[in-house]
């Protein structure tokens, strides 16, 4: 077991990896492709760090505007939605919720990290994309592909609503 001076390393490893992936010509997985064609798909999450839903809507001519919840991302680089995502031919709006790969600790990479992140979105913390949520609570969801922790799932479905889960019209 490493020491804590030691995790900025991990991250940097994951970065170098899904780089290496990237320069090898890396394939973007037929179902990921196939979610990208699906064009009513307007507002899009990833809860991973990869860029490989990124260059599946690229692929498609649907280049994605990524917005990437980060609570430790320099200010400078934080986003949300623009006020015009939703005009004709605006690009789908792509959120990292959990971060988007880098050199730096700026994404989860283990279960305290997503713990984090989570926290840092019910507090409305640092760098949180409300208008981002906001959106996403006036819309049905569909979660595809996910082998969350029940509570994860949870809180995933409850940070897109006003009110409690079990208030929600079905």
């Amino acid at each position: 077991q490493g020491n804590e001076k030691d995790f900025p390393r991990v991250y940097r490893q994951i970065n170098s990896a899904l780089e290496a992936l990237r320069a090898d010509g890396a394939i973007v997985p037929t179902p990921l492709q196939e979610l990208a064609r699906i064009t009513d798909f307007r507002l899009m999450v990833t809860l991973t760090p990869d860029d490989l839903l990124a260059r599946a809507l690229a692929a498609t001519n649907r280049a994605p505007n990524k917005v990437v919840h980060a609570p430790k991302l320099a200010t400078t680089q934080s986003a949300d939605l623009a006020d015009d995502w939703e005009a004709s031919g605006s690009p789908v709006q792509l959120l990292y919720l959990f971060g988007r790969a880098m050199a730096t600790p700026v994404y989860a990479v283990h279960d305290e990290d997503v713990l984090e992140y989570a926290h840092n979105v019910i507090s409305r913390g640092s760098q949180v994309p409300t208008r981002f949520l906001d959106a996403l609570r006036d819309r049905n969801l569909l979660l595809i592909g996910c082998n969350f922790p029940d509570w994860l799932s949870r809180f995933i479905l409850r940070a897109t609503r006003k009110g409690r889960l079990a208030e929600s019209r079905m």
